[in-house]
């Protein structure tokens, strides 16, 4: 389990680091996507342990970055 939390900490520290240093943008899928994937698996993470209060961080971040993703897709204003 240690190991889905690490990998779900990563990804979010490596979509946030890219952004930081102009490689990817904040208002890009990769970005967004990597935001869902990340706090969904550090979300899980906390769930099994029953860290309620990151369960909540990570079910806020994560659905924020899915608004964004629809709102795209949807074609509204970036």
């Amino acid at each position: 389990m240690i190991i889905l939390g690490s990998v779900g900490a990563a990804v979010l520290l490596l979509a946030f680091a890219l952004e930081q240093f102009g490689i990817i943008s904040d208002k890009s899928y990769l970005y967004d996507g990597a935001n869902v994937v990340g706090s969904a698996l550090l979300g899980y993470y906390a769930w099994v342990g029953h860290i309620w209060p990151f369960v909540v961080l990570e079910a806020v971040w994560a659905l924020v970055a899915l608004y964004y993703i629809g709102k795209r897709l949807a074609g509204g204003p970036k």
